[in-house]
C-alpha cells in the first residue's frame, strides 16, 4: 500500500485532448482517482475557475474549492494534517 502520499491535480480543468474529452474522459479520470485512492493514495483536486463544479464531480471528496487564492495554504494544510499521520 502506498502512504503519505499527496497527489495535487494542477490543470486548466476538466480532462481533453485530441479526439478524447467528455464524458469518456471524465469517466475514465474518475475511476483512476478511485483505483490510486483504493491503493491509499490521496487527491487534492483545488478548483478556482469555471468548471468548478465538474472538477468537483470528478474528484468527489478529492475537491477543494480555492476560489479565494488566499485560503489555499490554510485549506491545504488542513488536508495534510488531516490524513498524514507522523
Amino acid at each position: 500500500m502506498i502512504r503519505n502520499i499527496i497527489l495535487i491535480p494542477v490543470s486548466d480543468g476538466q480532462p481533453a485532448d485530441d479526439d478524447y474529452y467528455g464524458s469518456k474522459a471524465d469517466e475514465d479520470l474518475r475511476q483512476t482517482v478511485k483505483e490510486y485512492t483504493r491503493k491509499g493514495l490521496l487527491f487534492v483536486a483545488a478548483a478556482i475557475g469555471d468548471d468548478k463544479p465538474e472538477i468537483e464531480r470528478i474528484y468527489g471528496d478529492a475537491f477543494m474549492d480555492v476560489s479565494d487564492l488566499s485560503t489555499l495554504p490554510e485549506k491545504l494544510t488542513s488536508v495534510i494534517k488531516k490524513h498524514i499521520h507522523i
